[in-house]
Formats: structure tokens, C-alpha cells, sequence
């Protein structure tokens, strides 16, 4: 038995007993004062920390657990989980929360900036835009479709979107021919079918902003985190933070940079290079969210993730494409 398998064991004897007050129970770094240390240990979730003087012998989480020649140790964190979503129906719009394109579900609203001395909420094209099906003018519903929102929920119009160029060819004659050949394949009963034709093309950046409709309040605090106040490059190791609407507010820092990966979307596959990879916790809907620094400086724009790990595009280069900048209190008009 190793470590890990020891720390698997000892999260499976805590999780048999069932104890009071517990909403989870996980693998994980302990944290101390809020600073993350290198010890790994089973934490427990409570949703109250209760002093040990207060609670009856058996409803006392042990700081140690022994299996076979390891002592793994506990950490209890006062944590509650739930499915809530950052959505909003009253009041100013505000970054962090859902939004969408009327042909998709929902993202989140990153941030607000300037371009063409016009307030903009900047996000994914696949939130925004429709991937690439979006056209220039159409609606933004905050919040998105699918938490409620509709045509009356209408905030701003699309201004500008990058395209997302997409690994499978887009030559319908290439295409017919492949089909042609698979369709005989098949009708002579072979298995063996001819693969679409492939285009390695790199994309940097998966991003719109969209323009503010007439008379809509907006707040530029994005949720629990406050308002952006420039952009910096992103560097391994670098502490980084994002409210996004489906698990809202998670802390995390830069892993990987410079990465090349290949993303599916609902239209198709696509290749990006130049990326950044981050262990915030992230899921489906958190497409959009703003990457901050702990001073509020913008690093990325998150748009994908899979197995623990979040990926997000420079930050500069969504604002280069977009050719938007930082939004300053009077320097736009309303």
C-alpha cells in the first residue's frame, strides 16, 4: 500500500461513519491561515465547525487515522454545497453572472471594456456568438436561456465576434467526395470508411463582446472579486481567481502555459495554441468567466476544461482580437 492508496482507505473508513454535519469528503492539499501547504490530506466538509468540548465521543472527526504503516491526517473545512447559479433578473447587469446568445443555453458575462468609445460585456464566441453561427446585431439575454432568460431579458447586441476555424475541411467538394466514397463503403459492405479531411489551423482566442443596449444599468464588480483594474501576462505558479455562473466563486493557480489543445465544440473540433491551463475548479456554464489576479488584474478568459483542469486564452490577446480596452469610470459614453 502507498500513500494515496493509504489516504484512500482512510477516506473511505470516515465516509462508513456516517457522521453529522458532513457535506463531503475529498483527497486534498490542507490549508493553513489560507495559504495552501504541500501536505495532502482527507478533508471533511462540514457545514458548521462545531468545538470538539460541544460534540458527543462519536461524533468526533479523529485528526489521524493509522493504516498499515501510515498515519494520515484530517483536515475539517467549514464548506456547504449546492447546486445554485449566479442568475439575475433585477437590477444593474454584472459580470460573473449568467448570459447568453438566444441559441444557447448560458455562459457568463466576463467583464465590461471599452471598444469604438462604447461600453461592451466581452465573453466566449460559444456564449455570445453562437460559436460561429452569430451574426452582428443579434441579442444578448442576461440571464441566458437556460436560466429563464428571453427576449424581454435583452441587454446588449453582439458588435464583434473572432471565428472559430474548425480542424474539419470546409470544402464541399472534398466533403462530397469523402461521403461519396463512405456511402459506397457502405453499400458494398465494407467497414472501412475514409476520415473527413483535416486542417491543422491554430486558434489563439475564443471571444465577442457585445454592445450595451440604450438605458441598461450595468455594475463592473464582477462577483466577490470587484472590478478589473488592467491585464497581466500570465506565469507558472501565479494565484488566480474567477466567479462564473455555475460554480461561482474558486481560487486556483496557472499550471501550464503555452499549451496547444484541441477542443470540441458542438459545430465541430478545433485546435488552439498559446494557451493557458489552471487548476480553478470550473463546469459547464462557467464559459466566459473572467481570470484574475488576487490585485484584480485580468489574466485569461476561460473557455474550456475536462478532468480537473481549466483552460483560458491570454487575456491580451482577446483584447488585441476584440481591439477593446479597460473600461474606466467616465472615460466612455453611456
Amino acid at each position: 500500500m502507498n500513500e494515496l492508496e493509504s489516504l484512500r482507505a482512510a477516506k473511505k473508513i470516515i465516509e462508513s461513519k456516517h457522521y453529522p454535519n458532513v457535506e463531503g469528503i475529498s483527497i486534498g492539499y490542507r490549508f493553513r491561515g489560507g495559504t495552501r501547504t504541500k501536505e495532502i490530506v482527507v478533508v471533511v466538509y462540514v457545514s458548521k465547525k462545531i468545538p470538539e468540548g460541544e460534540l458527543s465521543a462519536g461524533h468526533v472527526i479523529p485528526k489521524t487515522l493509522s493504516i498499515l504503516e501510515y498515519e494520515v491526517k484530517t483536515d475539517v473545512v467549514q464548506s456547504r454545497f449546492s447546486a445554485l447559479t449566479l442568475i439575475d433578473k433585477e437590477g444593474p447587469v454584472k459580470p460573473g453572472y449568467s448570459i447568453s446568445h438566444p441559441n444557447v443555453g448560458a455562459g457568463t458575462n466576463s467583464f465590461f471594456a471599452e471598444r469604438l468609445s462604447q461600453i461592451c460585456l466581452v465573453s466566449n464566441a460559444h456564449v455570445i456568438s453562437h460559436t460561429n453561427k452569430g451574426k452582428i446585431g443579434d441579442p444578448i439575454y442576461y440571464p441566458g436561456t437556460a436560466d429563464g432568460g428571453t427576449e424581454e431579458n435583452t441587454v446588449a447586441h453582439l458588435a464583434a465576434t473572432i471565428p472559430i476555424e474548425m480542424i474539419e475541411s470546409e470544402c464541399p467538394i472534398a466533403n462530397f467526395c469523402v461521403d461519396g466514397l463512405n456511402f459506397l463503403a457502405k453499400l458494398f459492405g465494407s467497414k472501412h470508411r475514409v476520415p473527413k479531411p483535416i486542417r491543422e489551423v491554430y486558434n489563439r482566442v475564443d471571444c465577442a463582446c457585445a454592445r450595451m443596449a440604450d438605458g441598461i444599468e450595468i455594475d463592473r464588480n464582477i462577483y466577490k472579486i470587484g472590478e478589473p483594474v488592467g491585464i497581466e501576462q500570465a506565469a507558472l505558479g501565479m494565484e488566480v481567481r474567477k466567479s462564473g455562473r455555475t460554480t461561482e466563486y474558486t481560487e486556483g493557480e496557472i499550471i501550464a502555459i503555452e499549451a496547444s489543445i484541441r477542443v470540441t465544440y458542438s459545430q465541430g473540433t478545433a485546435l488552439f495554441e498559446g494557451q493557458i491551463v489552471s487548476n480553478i475548479p470550473s463546469a459547464g456554464g462557467d464559459s466566459g468567466s473572467a481570470v484574475l489576479t488576487h490585485d484584480n488584474n485580468l489574466v485569461g478568459l476561460l473557455f474550456a476544461g475536462g478532468e480537473g483542469i481549466t483552460i483560458m486564452n491570454p487575456i491580451e490577446d482577446v483584447f488585441r482580437e476584440l481591439g477593446i480596452s479597460i473600461l474606466m469610470e467616465n472615460n466612455v459614453k453611456e
